[in-house]
């Protein structure tokens, strides 16, 4: 019986593709003091061919360009905005289940949360930067679990990663939904652990569930 949903936030709850895009912008800017002229389109096209063969788009496509001792851009949350379907698809979801949230994501989510006005429905929150252990490492899918008091059969995990969120979810037992939305959409589907449900708007978790 499903009894708890955990959450990724970025591409899943949350739109980032102007996060992307500002990202994009600063590294562009970043690399030209260095001599390295490289365009914020040129930018963010290298992050998507990596998304599209599965690997990490942020690290590997500042690692094509830029020199060992040039530090990359921080990630800035600032532009990130609610996908429009998230706040009323979350209110249908909390009058059955209980909600979680599983995600890599800098200082200050449930701050964040708060402003997009969707703190409230979540009883569990594990980000990565206030437990020190990022996905896809399984402990903190263990440690949310632990929280629960949940066993992993019963739950569901929705992210819009392969690699970071199916893949580790899968592996741990629990059951899994990818939701084709941002760069995540480009990742390949693992042989392995297939995502049992793949959708592409959150508003279709009324029909499934």
């Amino acid at each position: 019986m499903l009894k708890w949903i955990f959450f990724d936030i970025g591409s899943t709850l949350v739109d980032e593709k102007k996060s992307y895009w500002a990202f994009a912008e600063r590294c562009s800017s970043c690399l030209k003091t260095v001599g390295v002229t490289i365009t914020a389109q040129n930018f963010f096209d290298k992050m998507s061919e990596i998304s599209a063969r599965g690997g990490e788009p942020v690290k590997e496509a500042w690692e094509e360009w830029a020199p060992a001792t040039l530090s990359r851009p921080l990630w800035s949350h600032l532009l990130d905005e609610s996908y429009p379907e998230t706040l009323e698809t979350l209110a249908y979801l909390s009058k059955s289940y209980h909600l979680g949230i599983i995600a890599n994501q800098g200082k200050g989510l449930e701050e964040r949360l708060g402003q997009l006005g969707i703190r409230p429905y979540f009883e569990i929150i594990v980000s990565s930067s206030d437990f020190g252990v990022k996905k896809p490492d399984l402990a903190i899918f263990q440690l949310t679990l632990e929280q629960a008091d949940c066993h992993p059969e019963e739950s569901l995990y929705i992210g819009d990663r392969v690699d970071n969120d199916i893949v580790p979810a899968k592996t741990i037992g629990m059951r899994t939904i990818r939701i084709l939305q941002g760069l995540g959409a480009l990742n390949p589907e693992s042989s392995q652990y297939p995502s049992d449900i793949v959708m592409t708007n959150l508003s279709e978790l009324k029909n499934i569930l």
